[in-house]
Formats: structure tokens, sequence, C-alpha cells
């Protein structure tokens, strides 16, 4: 015997007769022909780039000036200010205050030379 055997067995027992239905179809409609039916679909457009790597390469070149533009403006734009340099100093200069202590004071006294 056959491996396929059972197998077709089971389909020869499963096998319906096919009843042919009598409808008449009838078409009042217009259709128009399949070249102008096909011809209103919109296509599908694949895009596959040629040399990718050469694509993003160029699209990085381009958009690292920008970037870099944009970076500095925005800590241009923060007041970014040296560790050095004190806000309210605009010359190149420190100002630099000194107190004189008591003993450097002069004494100033009561009596007066005559």
């Amino acid at each position: 015997m056959n491996k396929e055997a059972p197998y077709r067995e089971r389909a020869e027992r499963l096998k319906q007769p096919i009843q042919k239905v009598n409808e008449t179809m009838e078409v009042d409609d217009f259709l128009p022909p399949r070249r102008q039916l096909h011809q209103r679909k919109k296509k599908k457009i694949k895009w596959k780039p040629k040399y990718p790597v050469i694509r993003l390469l160029v699209f990085v070149f381009v958009l690292l000036p920008v970037i870099i533009f944009s970076v500095i403006s925005y800590l241009e734009g923060r007041n970014v200010q040296p560790a050095g340099k004190k806000p309210g100093s605009s010359v190149g200069y420190e100002t630099i205050h000194l107190e004189k202590s008591n003993e450097e004071r002069p004494q100033t006294s009561n009596h007066t030379n005559k």
C-alpha cells in the first residue's frame, strides 16, 4: 500500500458534486475595460536608494554645520560666563577693596600742639 492511499480515500469520501446554479446575471451598467480600470489605480512606489552609505554620509555632512551652529547659538543664549570673570566686570582687570585695620589708622589726639 502507498502512503498516500488513506488521504486519497478520505478525499474521495469528502468530494461533493458541484451543483450549477442557473441564475442569469443581467448587467445594466456599462463596465469599463480592464485597462482603464487599472490605469486609475495609484501605483505603489518602492524607493530603493542607490548607494545608501554615501547618501547617509552626505546627509550627515549637510546636517553637521546646522547642528554646530544651533549648539553654539544655544550656548550663547544661556550667557555662559568663563570661570574667572564676574558678570559686573567688563574691563580686563579686577578691583580690589582694601580695608584698613585699627593699627594702621592714624591716631587722633585730643590735645593740640601750640
